[in-house]
């Protein structure tokens, strides 16, 4: 061997020695960064990997690398994974798993769940909108009207009456053209509920169970009032009057005059004395009848064949659209009075007063530039935008007891069951928030 070739052996063999320096330097500079994630890489790609055999008698959309988790665990780390998926044309599924070496030890009685995340605005909503976040909103949402309700209502409560005034004139005008419009349908409605309601329900529960409550409760103050009118009738006064207008002298209508009379200066006063009587006498019988069960029973009954009649539904649903929803004189209205300087003026003082509250709502739904977004936010978007998170496997332990007193060498089972899982679900990632 040469000089010049020794020279080449020697600079070669320190270019290499450096390498592996270098790199031995990167992986202790990493570990000390993250030795959690390089204890997993460690770990994943020293420990044998082993399969399982799973069969289910349902079709499954589970494709080669879906998760596996510890079923009811807040660990997000999988311990396994789909290898390979068919589904027979039985509709049988047919899957391989293969099972990491964080996996707990497995017996032949542990089965595996079938999960998925449903991909719908109602899943998205419960995600968004839990009962911790919803709190959370609640009290931000409640300091800001407490803070700003005397100045917000100072505001805008010309504005609301304004408006509801205009738009009750409105409604009023056109329910009744709407009702108008529709009155063979009405007179037809009545001719049927009248005989099928009010003739063979109403007016006999009113003849059995409530005009003897008005008589037996009325009786004592209808006979006080009718005792003291009496003592006040003249009966020689009223007899000969009665007796000259049935003769042919002129100037009838004598005890017409009297009675006239009569009223006017003794049984109406006589009346007014007793109307506070009279009102506690209502507020009594309306107590009794509205506890009698047999007026309750056919009411609820009266008001629920008018609630479930089609053509009832039918008919008020038309005139809803056509008086609320689809009323152009409406809109203009609250359009109009909504676009006032008094109303412009009111949005101002309101956007200026709840605009750190909206941004501190916007922060905890979703997040911020520097903080990142928020976990809800993430699995939303992981879920609807990058279609992740869809399904996955867990592995239902039934004995942990059991099981943990089992040799961790000993082979898994090569087959386990497949059961599915109707309950709600979310993916058990673990995403964090970063520190603000």
């Amino acid at each position: 061997m040469n000089l010049q070739t020794q020279q080449r052996t020697i600079a070669g063999g320190l270019i290499w020695i450096g390498l592996i320096a270098a790199l031995i330097f990167w992986v202790r500079y990493i570990s000390s960064a993250a030795p959690v994630a390089i204890n997993d890489l460690v770990s994943y790609a020293s420990h044998q990997r082993q399969s399982i055999e799973v069969t289910s008698d349902s079709a499954l959309p589970l494709k080669p690398g879906d998760p596996i988790y510890m079923d009811d665990s807040d660990e997000s780390k999988p311990i396994g994974m789909v290898w390979s998926s068919t589904v027979s044309e039985n509709g049988s599924t047919q899957l391989t798993v293969q099972m990491y070496a964080n996996c707990p030890s497995i017996a032949s009685d542990d089965y595996f769940l079938y999960r998925e995340a449903p991909d719908s605005v109602d899943w998205m909503l419960r995600t968004m909108f839990h009962d911790q976040k919803k709190a959370e909103l609640k009290d931000l949402i409640q300091d800001a009207i407490k803070t700003n309700q005397t100045e917000l209502a100072g505001a805008f409560k010309p504005v609301v009456i304004n408006s509801l005034t205009q738009a009750s004139a409105l409604v009023r005008e056109d329910l009744n053209k709407a009702f108008a419009a529709r009155k063979p349908q009405l007179t037809k409605l009545g001719q049927r509920y009248q005989a099928e309601v009010l003739e063979k329900k109403l007016i006999p529960v009113f003849q059995t169970e409530v005009w003897p409550i008005i008589q037996s409760e009325s009786e004592p103050l209808v006979s006080e009032i009718s005792r003291e009118i009496w003592d006040e009738v003249s009966v020689f006064g009223f007899g000969w009057r009665y007796l000259y207008d049935r003769t042919p002298l002129p100037k009838k209508d004598l005890a017409e005059k009297k009675f006239k009379q009569f009223v006017d200066e003794k049984a109406k006063p006589i009346i007014a004395s007793h109307l506070d009587d009279a009102l506690a006498l209502q507020k009594e019988i309306t107590a009794k009848v509205s506890k009698n069960e047999k007026v309750k029973q056919v009411l609820n009954e009266s008001v629920q064949s008018a609630t479930n009649d089609p053509e009832v539904e039918k008919l008020l649903t038309e005139v809803f659209q056509e008086v609320l929803i689809n009323n152009p004189r409406l809109h203009e209205s609250m359009s109009k009075q909504w676009s006032t300087p008094e109303a412009q003026k009111a949005f101002a003082i309101a956007n200026a007063k709840l605009d750190p509250v909206i941004r501190q709502i916007g922060i905890s739904l979703f997040g911020t530039p520097d903080g990142g977004i928020t976990p809800e936010f993430a699995s939303v978007l992981r879920r609807r935008i990058l279609h992740k998170d869809k399904r996955w496997l867990t592995l239902k332990i039934v004995d942990p007891a059991g099981n943990e007193n089992m040799d961790p060498n000993k082979p898994l089972p090569t087959n386990l069951s497949l059961r599915i899982s109707t309950q709600h679900s979310v993916a058990p990632i673990n995403l964090k928030r970063s520190a603000e």
